[in-house]
């Protein structure tokens, strides 16, 4: 018997305890699903010699096992990032979560994302709007937006943007990636975004 089915079975037997059981299965198969698309990033980068150094690129194709939040935990593990400037069409509560670790930890955050978010996943906007009004100095901006790429600054003073075809969404789908280290690009999303969430 697996950990997670031993703690629960050994739940009370009533109708409560037994939608506690299933949603404590649920969120442990998420969080098991996702260290696992991680991992695969992981391996994937490793393969193609890692980051990008100063002024190179690295070009790559997901096979569906990975997706964009998985890179940005990547790139957040290896470095402290500082600065995080982010658009995208749709995201995942997970991968809010994994942007709301990484302002609480200190870093800023401007974040654009489409409106079609709160058309289509009522919930998950619902819960972005919640979490980043509690967090004093979080810049969004929700526009007509289908612009999928983010920009991170790091400490170690790298700055890497990450733009491809990938929403921040667990998807079954092939999609690709160019993942540049170049300050000028990181200024570019930076510039626009700022204007845009200033706006």
């Amino acid at each position: 018997m697996s950990e997670i089915d031993s703690l629960l079975f050994q739940e009370n037997n009533t109708s409560d305890s037994n939608f506690n059981a299933k949603a404590k299965k649920i969120a442990w198969r998420k969080t098991i699903r996702k260290e696992s698309r991680d991992e695969d990033f992981d391996t994937l980068i490793t393969s193609v010699g890692g980051l990008p150094n100063t002024d190179e690129a690295v070009i790559i194709k997901t096979n569906g096992c990975s997706d964009t939040g998985s890179i940005f935990t990547y790139i957040n593990q290896k470095e402290t990032v500082t600065e995080v400037y982010l658009s995208t069409w749709i995201i995942s509560r997970s991968n809010i979560e994994r942007l709301l670790k990484c302002f609480d930890a200190g870093a800023t955050l401007t974040f654009v994302v489409s409106k079609r978010l709160k058309e289509l996943k009522k919930s998950d906007y619902a819960y972005l709007v919640e979490q980043f009004q509690k967090r004093k100095g979080i810049k969004y901006k929700v526009a007509n937006c289908h612009a999928k790429t983010f920009s991170v600054k790091t400490v170690q003073g790298n700055h890497y943007t990450v733009t491809g075809s990938g929403n921040w969404t667990e998807n079954p789908r092939i999609e690709n990636y160019i993942i540049t280290n170049d300050v000028e690009y990181f200024g570019h999303n930076k510039e626009w975004m700022e204007e845009v969430t200033n706006g």
